[in-house]
């Protein structure tokens, strides 16, 4: 087993969290918000990325990123930049079969 301190998670799973709470707090239960099928949180570049459901849904969270930057900051999950991506063809929000 390891030591206490190996368990610790890392100042960037922290962060991460810290973000994705921020994220939900903000977006999860809005009408934008379940169009969401994914977030990915790219550290080096503090940078959140989210995939939408459609193209539409892209265009409408990318005009709206820095409300949603403002929103996630004031919730103590302050992100340098929020990019807005349409899901892959595919890859679908939902239980798999």
């Amino acid at each position: 087993m390891p030591p206490p301190s190996a368990r610790r998670s890392s100042p960037r799973a922290e962060r991460r969290h810290v973000i994705f709470q921020a994220w939900n707090k903000v977006c999860a239960d809005t009408r934008e918000g379940k169009h969401v099928t994914g977030l990915h949180y790219v550290a080096e570049r503090d940078e959140l990325i989210v995939y939408t459901d459609g193209a539409s849904w892209t265009q409408e969270l990318t005009m709206m990123r820095e409300i949603i930057r403002a929103r996630m900051d004031a919730c103590g999950g302050a992100v340098g930049n929020i990019v807005v991506k349409t899901t892959r063809p595919g890859f679908a929000k939902g239980p798999r079969e």
